[in-house]
């Protein structure tokens, strides 16, 4: 093969390469924005309470749910009575018509308050071990690919390159 056809296949490939990203990553937005419009929403463990169920660092993935459709033993989502501000992930353990009560599954009592239609986030759709911490961590991951593909790009530009050595062809 000639070295040019070979620079020209490389060519071709590192551009097929960037188009598979390019595609993949517009695919992967789309589905985000699609998922974040629908109401669907991502939450972090960050501590015990729900044990083996969804352990700290676990993703938790969330869509909305119609209150009638809610029932004892599934994993909500919701804020609290008593702090709205708080967002906490537990099971149902009692459906009155007074409310919903919860509890996490490490936790001897039932929370302490009862909760309405207007407290609940969402059903736990998916819960995800240790995917949480790859979540909170993508920007950094992203900045720092980001950087280390500048630089090497800046540092090692094709001007700069050394032709490989030809040992056995002298």
């Amino acid at each position: 093969m000639a070295p040019d056809s070979s620079q020209a296949v490389v060519g071709r490939l590192r551009t097929m390469a960037v188009v598979v990203l390019a595609v993949l990553l517009a695919a992967s937005t789309t589905a985000l924005v699609v998922f974040l419009l629908g109401g669907g929403r991502l939450f972090v463990i960050e501590t015990p309470s729900m044990a083996t169920a969804a352990p700290i660092g676990s993703l938790v993935v969330t869509m909305p749910v119609a209150w009638a459709r809610l029932h004892v033993g599934e994993i909500i989502t919701f804020h609290p009575p008593t702090d709205p501000a708080e967002t906490y992930t537990h099971r149902i353990v009692q459906v009155t018509a007074h409310g919903i009560r919860t509890r996490g599954d490490l936790n001897g009592a039932t929370d302490g308050w009862v909760l309405h239609a207007h407290d609940i986030v969402g059903r736990a759709a998916l819960i995800v071990p240790g995917a949480g911490w790859l979540v909170e961590m993508l920007p950094w991951l992203a900045l720092g690919c980001g950087l280390v593909w500048w630089l090497t790009g800046w540092i090692a530009s094709r001007e700069w390159r050394l032709a490989a050595p030809t040992w056995g062809s002298r």
